[in-house]
């Protein structure tokens, strides 16, 4: 149950990326070139917001079953001196519910009556926090803090 939470867990955080990198350009180029706010839009931030919330859901899943966030339950306090388990305990969890905090809150902004140019501004504005809230605290194989591979695939 792990390994396959773990793989699906890694394949939606690409779906994300790809989601928010989209929706973020989507966006700009509606800013940008003045258009109008169009059902398509509603549905881009809605589908973004089912995705982020199915992540979310299969890392809370994934928190349950994982060893890394029972071992710092059961070392604390001295494990919150371990970066490795502090960061799946804590930051990481509490970082991507607050990016999805961010997502749904600039979902329920732009409903409102507003311009056009407003509604994209809002959207651009929270896809962003949420994109760079996202990058900061995903394990990217590069990280000097905590390194996973970019794919699980059981």
């Amino acid at each position: 149950m792990y390994f396959l939470l773990l793989s699906v867990h890694s394949i939606f955080r690409w779906m994300i990326m790809a989601m928010l990198i989209y929706t973020l350009s989507s966006a700009y180029i509606g800013w940008k070139k003045k258009s109008i706010f169009s059902s398509r839009h509603i549905l881009l931030i809605n589908y973004l917001s089912f995705i982020a919330c199915t992540q979310v859901l299969v890392g809370l899943l994934l928190y349950l079953h994982s060893p890394i966030p029972t071992s710092f339950r059961l070392g604390w306090p001295d494990s919150i001196h371990n970066r490795s388990l502090r960061f799946f305990a804590i930051e990481h969890s509490s970082s991507m519910l607050i990016a999805l905090a961010f997502l749904i809150t600039g979902k329920f902004w732009i409903r409102p009556p507003l311009s056009n140019l407003q509604k994209f501004k809002i959207m651009g504005v929270y896809c962003a926090v949420a994109i760079l809230i996202i990058i900061l605290a995903t394990p990217w194989q590069f990280s000097p803090f905590v390194s996973r591979p970019h794919f699980r695939i059981p």
